[in-house]
């Protein structure tokens, strides 16, 4: 992510692909900004080197910046203004791709309450509800937990079950299984920026983690076995939870980087 500068020189649209439009300009009408535990903040009252900027993948990225406050008014002003700006409470569309085998697919989310859908004309409707506030103040990954009772799977109005794991030190405490028309899926973490999809042991595809920005926070790799219910799981599981994770010897190296 290229930081947004607070200069009056600095272009608002510079590092806010993917922002939420609509979820700032609800606060900004009312001068507030919105937090991440769902409520609003008075602008005034922000404070920090960075502000966080909601994205319509459920996910925030932390501008940086030594003045929060007139960083927030001015996107707020752009904000109200941006043909981007969907209702606060229905799905918007951050991700949009075609597909060689199925044609057009979308990924689309809301805020509050918090759904991840993916669709398309020759897809069948896969989508993800979180149930209450999301774990943490700004979840890794865009859902917002990793509670098991705190989600509901649906495939083409077919409820399913979904397991996220806990996480911890091991990368496999960040695997997620699903279940859904009698199918047994499992995301798995398989290196710092990437994992891997199977369905009952096979694998169906191959993730590799993107940059922030929403609609490019993953790329995608098929095995030829993968059909259309497997295409939308794969697609609702990478937009709902993160993609790759490092192992307990990368942060190691990491922390002695620094």
């Amino acid at each position: 992510m290229r930081a947004v500068g607070c200069s009056a020189e600095d272009g608002l649209d510079a590092g806010l692909v993917g922002t939420h439009w609509a979820l700032v300009a609800k606060g900004y009408e009312r001068d507030g900004w919105p937090d991440p535990v769902g409520r609003f903040r008075p602008v005034g009252a922000l404070r920090g080197a960075a502000l966080p900027v909601p994205q319509v993948d459920g996910t925030w990225r932390r501008v940086p910046c030594p003045d929060p406050v007139r960083l927030a008014r001015r996107i707020g002003a752009e904000a109200v203004r941006a043909p981007e700006r969907a209702a606060f409470d229905t799905l918007a569309p951050f991700r949009r791709s075609t597909d060689i085998r199925y044609g057009e697919l979308v990924v689309s989310a809301s805020v509050y309450p918090r759904r991840t859908v993916v669709t398309g004309p020759n897809l069948p409707t896969v989508s993800l509800t979180r149930h209450g506030p999301p774990d943490i103040a700004e979840p890794v990954d865009p859902i917002g937990t990793r509670q098991p009772l705190a989600l509901a799977l649906a495939v083409h109005g077919r409820p399913g079950a979904i397991r996220p794991g806990r996480g911890g030190l091991n990368r496999s405490r960040y695997d997620v299984v699903a279940l859904a028309w009698n199918r047994r899926y499992e995301l798995r973490q398989a290196g710092p920026d990437r994992a891997e999809v199977f369905r009952e042991d096979v694998r169906v595809a191959r993730l590799l983690s993107g940059d922030p920005v929403p609609d490019r926070r993953y790329a995608v790799g098929w095995d030829p076995v993968a059909d259309a219910v497997d295409r939308g799981l794969v697609h609702l599981l990478a937009s709902a939870f993160r993609v790759g994770v490092p192992s307990l010897r990368d942060r190691g190296r990491g922390l002695l980087g620094r």
